[in-house]
């Protein structure tokens, strides 16, 4: 346009007017189209980070809490170690008792048999 003075300035048609009054609220509109649609874009994109930032943070999650259960995993496994230990000290304990017994029963039967043999031999005489 040209630059005019307002004062002097004399009023546009009304046919120019609304022309120009269309194209403003064209180009509104048209304005309001492209910023929501960057809005969407924008919000589509934090959308995705935040996805990915929560991702992120539940495979941490899920790491720690691989972690902790390793962990409780191996004290149990250390735990099941020590009663299995125990548990075969006792085996060894109840074998040498029962080798103990083994061995008396058989000094006893031993004896007994001498005993008998003796008794045989002073009986025969």
């Amino acid at each position: 346009m040209a630059n005019r003075k307002t004062k002097n300035a004399a009023p546009l048609p009304a046919d120019v007017m609304e022309t120009l009054v269309g194209s403003v609220v064209e180009s509104y509109e048209s304005l309001c189209v492209r910023i929501a649609s960057l809005e969407s874009a924008v919000l589509a994109i934090s959308d995705s980070v935040l996805a990915k930032r929560g991702e992120d943070c539940h495979r941490e999650e899920d790491m720690l809490r691989a972690k902790e259960e390793i962990e409780r995993l191996r004290q149990e496994n250390r735990e099941l170690k020590e009663k299995i230990d125990e548990k075969m000290e006792e085996d060894r304990s109840i074998d040498r008792l029962l080798e103990q017994y083994t061995e008396e029963a058989e000094k006893k039967k031993k004896k007994e048999k001498r005993v008998l043999i003796l008794e045989t031999n002073l009986n025969s005489i």
